[in-house]
């Protein structure tokens, strides 16, 4: 038994890919204050809009009730996404998150924080894309079943690459793929990152896929459409353009 401990105590058990992701996570959340994020965007609000920040800020500090705090949360986060302020908006969708302890909820946070990732200057982006994975990890564990989390995580690493993993996120869609290969999100995210490398014909047969599993999926209709057309053929382009919006 004291051997058994001393191996179990004494050996570290974390792969080293995981310790060098979480290491550099850790880095670069470091280098993000939300705080001075915050000060920096009150002061370049005009003073309506500050006002309107400051009294709803506020307004969070005195409330007590659970239900009143995820509201106020909320118009925060839409405030300040309507400011093209991404960043602080998805801290915001992430306080909602930690309150209610929802997957749904640390999904949106993840989302909102992919969105953040796609616009915010490099340092912000980096830090916006790995508090991505971290709400996407928390969506995860509490709901192991949803893919889309999965692949949304996946698409995070694909929307800001790490420097020295480039691939990493196209490698994570890959093997959502082979381990749901009737999954017709990750298909459409395969086939997406195939039209943005102009690889047409990849693309053309993974939304043959799709559609062979979801024949109305809106998304591959528009997609496949799309293709086609690239590809010359205008009739098929049209056909399934047809089917390019929600059916009533």
């Amino acid at each position: 038994m004291a051997l058994w401990a001393a191996l179990y105590w004494g050996c570290e058990r974390t792969p080293p890919e995981i310790k060098r992701a979480e290491k550099s996570r850790t880095l670069t959340f470091e280098k993000i204050n939300i705080a001075s994020q915050i000060d920096d965007a009150l002061e370049r609000l005009p003073e309506e809009s500050r006002s309107y920040a400051f009294s709803t800020m506020a307004a969070l500090e005195q409330v007590e009730s659970d239900t009143t705090r995820i509201s106020i949360l909320k118009s925060l986060s839409g405030f300040w996404f309507q400011q093209d302020r991404r960043e602080i908006a998805s801290h915001y969708a992430e306080q909602i998150a930690k309150k209610t302890e929802t997957s749904e909820a640390w999904g949106i946070a993840g989302t909102s924080y992919v969105l953040c990732s796609q616009t915010a200057e490099s340092d912000v982006a980096e830090w916006c894309r790995d508090k991505a994975v971290s709400a996407f990890e928390n969506a995860i564990s509490l709901d192991p079943t949803d893919v889309d989390h999965r692949i949304n995580m996946a698409l995070a690493y694909v929307n800001k690459p790490l420097q020295d993993q480039p691939m990493k996120g196209i490698l994570m869609l890959r093997e959502i793929r082979e381990d749901y290969p009737e999954n017709v999100g990750v298909l459409i995210q395969l086939a997406r990152l195939s039209i943005q490398t102009g690889q047409w014909e990849n693309a053309l047969k993974r939304l043959q896929s799709a559609l062979e599993l979801e024949p109305n999926d809106v998304k591959a209709n528009c997609m496949i459409s799309r293709v086609y057309a690239q590809l010359g053929n205008d009739v098929l382009s049209n056909q399934y353009k047809s089917k390019c919006t929600p059916q009533e």
